[in-house]
């Protein structure tokens, strides 16, 4: 039996009366995600290793209680395999909604609301159980960033681009997606991370000091900079299959 026929199977355990399995056509994931039907309702299920589908329990039980919005995560076992799963979120991401030309006031609530969220989730009371489960990659730009812009360690969302941004139908922030990385870092890395993904779609970091974030945005844009032609390199340097090896190391 194949790893795929395998994973199904172990599916079937959690939603024995499903109507529907299928992998969705997810670029550049890791790990194996499947969408399952289950009457009108929808899931998504991904097969990860114990710390991430442990720590990634524990972060939306503990948002969940402060009010964030986050998935309701569950995880299971399978003798050494782990699956956690989670309702789909109904709505478009941020990165749709730019792709269909958002922007302007609708674009500035949209951030005004994350940055709150993001400064809600950093007065969270975190503890060691609260582990930075990222690959080593991420990891290292982390520790780079932080060690630029030193500030107290709290409990951030360190990835909060477009793609894991999911909105409603009247353009308000349902959801933040990718638990992974949730974790105790420097309160800077949320807000760079933040600002990284609206410079990547053209949005000005200059407004950023509008919505309550202090910082030095002329320091910022630098170091952005040099973060996207370092990023830019390491996609030049190494073939596709060596950075998912990469990816794919993950330490407590």
């Amino acid at each position: 039996m194949n790893t795929k026929d395998d994973n199904l199977l172990k599916i079937k355990q959690i939603y024995p009366q499903l109507s529907a399995i299928y992998k969705p056509a997810t670029i550049g994931n890791m790990h194996d995600v499947y969408i399952v039907e289950q009457g009108s309702d929808k899931f998504i299920c991904r097969f990860t290793d114990s710390l991430t589908a442990i720590h990634n329990l524990k972060v939306s039980c503990s948002l969940l209680a402060h009010n964030i919005p986050v998935p309701k995560t569950e995880v299971f076992a399978f003798d050494g395999d782990w699956c956690e799963t989670y309702p789909l979120v109904v709505g478009k991401t941020l990165h749709e909604r730019l792709m269909e030309g958002l922007k302007g006031e609708k674009l500035d609530n949209i951030y005004q609301q994350l940055v709150n969220i993001s400064h809600k989730i950093s007065e969270i009371p975190y503890d060691a159980t609260f582990n930075n489960t990222a690959p080593i990659i991420s990891k290292i730009a982390r520790k780079i960033f932080a060690s630029l812009n030193p500030s107290d360690k709290k409990l951030v969302h360190a990835d909060l681009h477009a793609k894991n941004i999911v909105l409603d139908n009247e353009d308000n922030i349902c959801a933040i997606l990718d638990l992974d990385d949730i974790c105790p870092e420097s309160s800077s890395v949320a807000d760079i991370g933040i600002m990284k993904g609206a410079k990547s779609y053209g949005y000005t970091i200059q407004k950023f000091k509008d919505f309550g974030i202090k910082c030095d945005t002329n320091k910022i844009e630098k170091q952005l900079k040099v973060f996207f032609a370092l990023r830019k390199a390491y996609y030049a340097m190494f073939s596709d299959c060596f950075r998912k090896r990469i990816l794919n190391i993950r330490t407590k």
